[in-house]
């Protein structure tokens, strides 16, 4: 799976999703805020997970932005 594949892909499941930085083999993407709808991030997990040797995903993360921020 290609760089924009896996990008298609978490865009499918969380439209409004952007790279905001990228550095070597890794990405950064920003989420838009889908608090009413949890089980968009756990669909994006499972996607992740099911993806992460097509993808040549080492690991990944989630953090949430503090207002101070």
């Amino acid at each position: 799976m290609l760089y924009n594949e896996l990008l298609d892909g978490i865009s499918r499941i969380v439209p409004g999703s952007r790279v905001i930085e990228k550095f070597g083999t890794e990405i950064k993407v920003n989420l838009p805020p889908v608090s009413s709808n949890i089980q968009i991030y756990e669909s994006l997990f499972e996607y992740l997970l099911s993806n992460k040797e097509k993808c040549g995903i080492s690991s990944f993360g989630f953090s949430d932005t503090s207002l101070e921020e």
